[in-house]
């Protein structure tokens, strides 16, 4: 049994502990807000940063291209830079509950709001960071976006060209081309006015040494025999050997260009 001292001991003992201890009430309600407020804005960092890997992953860069690559690249560090951050935030708010807690146990309003203040202090800091990093990966994304849209427009610009299936015309053996020149009254290539085509007709021929073509001037058959072969001689200057055979015929004033011997 308990002394009377000891009874009387331990009733004050309670009563000091129940003296001392402050109503927590107002600071917890700090705590609270303020945890609220650091979840949202870890919530929409994250949210930000799935939305901007969703949108990276739908740009395709080919494997050719180097500024694609490195575009890419510095967008996939930017986007993981602010996973790192976002995940920085994370641990700070875990950090300051186990020192709000730890404060809450001995029922004191300063230790408590010290713990807050700590934490709050700490969250603001990479929240900044937050903001930096999420401004990087925007940027890089944008960066990269610019470019993919810009290939993709040149690629669409390019299939609408007819100089841009001479590339692909040079690879397959009978592939061909249609070209229009202009002739003069003498039926001789008249260079100024035929420029573009004599431009993509030598870019073909350059395609690789090994290619070989037919020219094929239509019209009038007896002026589109002249034409071919004043178009023949014109283009051994540009490209010696590349015209295994120039013949006139019949049809629309175009010239067909097909290939006899294609690259490799």
């Amino acid at each position: 049994m308990f002394s009377m001292f000891s009874r009387l001991a331990l009733v004050a003992t309670v009563a000091v502990t129940a003296a001392c201890a402050e109503d927590l009430t107002a600071v917890n309600a700090t705590y609270d807000a303020a945890t609220a407020a650091w979840s949202k804005v870890i919530a929409e960092g994250k949210t930000a940063g799935a939305d901007l890997a969703t949108k990276g992953a739908a740009l395709a860069v080919a494997e050719a291209d180097a500024t694609g690559k490195g575009l890419k690249g510095t967008f996939d560090t930017a986007l993981a830079d602010h996973g790192k951050v976002v995940a920085e935030l994370e641990q700070a708010v875990s950090d300051t509950k186990a020192a709000v807690e730890k404060a809450q146990a001995d029922k004191k309003i300063m230790p408590v709001q010290t713990a807050i203040d700590a934490g709050t202090e700490k969250f603001t800091a990479l929240s900044t960071k937050l903001t930096a990093a999420a401004t990087a990966a925007v940027t890089a994304f944008d960066g990269l976006k610019a470019h993919v849209d810009a290939e993709a427009a040149k690629a669409s610009a390019a299939s609408a060209d007819p100089a841009a299936k001479d590339a692909e015309t040079a690879k397959t053996k009978g592939g061909e081309a249609t070209f229009t020149f202009v002739y003069t009254d003498k039926d001789a290539v008249d260079e100024a006015a035929s420029a573009a085509s004599l431009e993509r007709l030598t870019k073909l021929l350059g395609s690789c040494d090994a290619i070989k073509v037919e020219l094929t001037a239509t019209g009038v058959e007896a002026k589109a025999k002249a034409r071919a072969a004043s178009l023949q001689k014109l283009m051994e200057a540009k490209a010696k050997g590349k015209i295994a055979k120039a013949t006139g015929a019949a049809g629309d004033g175009s010239t067909k260009v097909t290939v006899a011997t294609p690259c490799p």
